[in-house]
């Protein structure tokens, strides 16, 4: 239950995003296996979406951006 009232906040917030990424991404694979295995369409927008989240990060208005947690020019990595 904290996991699901924290990490979408985090999430929306853009602080550690990527870090939290791989527990709803974890939680689309329990789904899909064990709940809702007929229902590959939605899970996989979803996956698809924290997927690029993962990748790519918060974007420029995070907070991750803004206390210098990602730089602001991505080919700096």
């Amino acid at each position: 239950m904290i996991q699901e009232l924290t990490v979408p906040i985090f999430l929306f917030l853009g602080l550690a995003t990527r870090l939290v990424t791989l527990p709803l991404l974890g939680m689309i694979a329990v789904i899909q296996t064990f709940v809702y295995p007929n229902a590959y369409a939605e899970h996989m927008t979803w996956a698809s979406i924290l997927l690029f989240l993962l990748t790519r990060g918060g974007g420029p208005w995070s907070v991750d951006r803004a206390i210098g947690l990602e730089p602001a020019d991505p080919a700096a990595r």
